[in-house]
């Protein structure tokens, strides 16, 4: 069950990466994370009355806005990168930076990753050094609207 739950949290991680991306070329990227933090409340409001009722601390609720504030501002810069940039570099590179806090909090009280996690951790790293090396000899890539 858990793999299907990661893969199907996968295509939908992708599919708004790609969509928020091919949006933002068109529009503003403020509008499009509005966009899409409303599409997310529309089904977070549709699905909370399947998870019962819970109790929630004023410690939760200002938890969970500084939560959203950081992740409403890193969704605006995610869509602006990916209408600058080339999506096949910016989409893994934002989701390995995203990655770097829970690996690092992980290392940092105690967990030990076994050797299949340090394969996946050092297979990312050289991921990332390939697609942000600049190759000399390629011609410089220009935007008309970032001129």
């Amino acid at each position: 069950m858990a793999v299907v739950l990661a893969l199907g949290a996968a295509v939908v991680y992708g599919s708004a990466d790609f969509l928020g991306g091919v949006a933002s070329r068109r529009h503003a990227a403020m509008a499009v994370a509005l966009t899409a933090q409303a599409a997310g409340l529309a089904a977070l409001v549709l699905l909370l009355p399947l998870l019962g009722p819970a109790t929630v601390a004023p410690r939760d609720l200002v938890l969970g806005a500084v939560g959203g504030l950081f992740g409403g501002v890193g969704l605006v810069l995610l869509f602006r990168c990916l209408a600058a940039g080339p999506m096949s570099v910016v989409a893994p590179v934002a989701a390995l930076a995203a990655s770097i806090v829970p690996v690092a909090a992980g290392l940092l009280l105690g967990e030990r990753p076994g050797p299949l996690a340090l394969v996946g951790i050092v297979a990312a790293l050289v991921a990332v050094a390939l697609v942000t090396r600049e190759d000399d000899a390629a011609p410089a890539v220009t935007r008309e609207d970032d001129a």
